[in-house]
């Protein structure tokens, strides 16, 4: 049990430092462009959201027509990928190949 409990605090220490950056990303966003600019140990906090509003569009940019398209190019590699890689696949367990101890 007492390893286990080592493991298992040595695994939530390295999910915490490999976390660290996403933390820091989400921390910064909620951030004014002020205490952004002035330091990393500067806390103002930003209840209106306006980074996020930006983001989505106050800024004029169209995020949903990126995210659409983001969306059918990964649809689109995913069945590319599929019709490609499904005859391969089938052409390998059919036939076999060379050093294999089954064919």
């Amino acid at each position: 049990m007492k390893r286990n409990l080592w493991a298992s605090g040595l695994a939530a220490l390295f999910a915490f430092f490999f976390m660290l950056p996403l933390i820091g990303a989400v921390y910064t966003s909620f951030r004014t462009d002020n205490a952004i600019a002035s330091g990393p140990f500067v806390w103002e906090f930003d209840s209106k959201f306006t980074h996020y509003k930006n983001a989505m569009g106050a800024a004029g940019y169209d995020f949903a027509s990126f995210f659409q398209n983001s969306i059918l190019i990964s649809i689109g590699t995913v069945i590319l990928t599929t019709l490609i890689s499904l005859p391969a696949a089938y052409s390998i367990v059919r036939l076999g190949f060379g050093g294999s101890p089954h064919g």
